[in-house]
């Protein structure tokens, strides 16, 4: 059951992709152009990790490790090119470095799923995606909102991680292996990778620089 959570993941990153390189001419001299980028290397490692574990029983925590720290860096990099507050980006910065180099250090990168530093990165987008909002409601533009390829990128990162938090933190308790859980973290998905989707439509206005 498990494989088709997966395939139907991978799926939907594909459908993102093919809307991004459709509207490729659109943004790619703004901050977004590497949002393509990002979601070829996310379906990559999730393709990667179907293979390893299907065909070769083989533990994919380290595929995941490097996601978590590629999106990660990623993430506050565009927020920094996007948000005003330049000071809270470069503690955020700091604050993740730090774990980052912590779970390298007191974890096998290969056998340890790096769990407190995925709990650390949602709280940081979040805060991220809040503080977004928070300058987006005193700017002129707030009124073009939703001609906004940034507004709508941010919008799927919000829900997606409101959600995902109290699955990531309750995980002892609900299981990831059980339908209930799977079917929650593909929904997420399908609102993230569709506001991802639409976020490249929405980039033919070309508000956002």
């Amino acid at each position: 059951m498990m494989i088709y959570f997966k395939i139907a993941l991978i799926i939907v990153q594909l459908t993102a992709i093919f809307f991004a390189v459709n509207y490729w001419n659109s943004y790619k001299n703004t901050n977004q152009r590497y949002f393509l980028f990002l979601i070829i290397f996310s379906s990559l490692i999730d393709q990667g990790a179907l293979l390893l574990s299907m065909f070769l029983q083989y533990r994919v925590n380290f595929l995941y490790n490097i996601l978590i720290i590629v999106l990660g860096f990623f993430y506050l990099y565009w927020f920094s090119k996007i948000i005003n507050n330049k000071k809270l980006i470069k503690l955020l910065v700091a604050l993740f470095s730090f774990s980052t180099i912590l779970s390298l250090i007191c974890l096998n990168f290969y056998d340890y799923f790096f769990t407190d530093l995925l709990t650390i990165e949602t709280i940081i987008i979040l805060i991220c995606s809040i503080l977004y909002f928070m300058e987006l409601i005193n700017n002129n533009n707030v009124i073009n909102y939703y001609k906004s390829q940034r507004f709508w990128i941010v919008v799927g990162l919000l829900i997606f991680y409101i959600g995902f938090l109290p699955l990531h933190l309750l995980i002892a308790i609900i299981k990831a292996n059980t339908v209930e859980y799977q079917s929650a973290i593909l929904i997420l998905n399908l609102i993230l990778y569709g506001c991802y989707s639409y976020s490249f439509v929405v980039s033919k206005h070309r508000i956002d620089e």
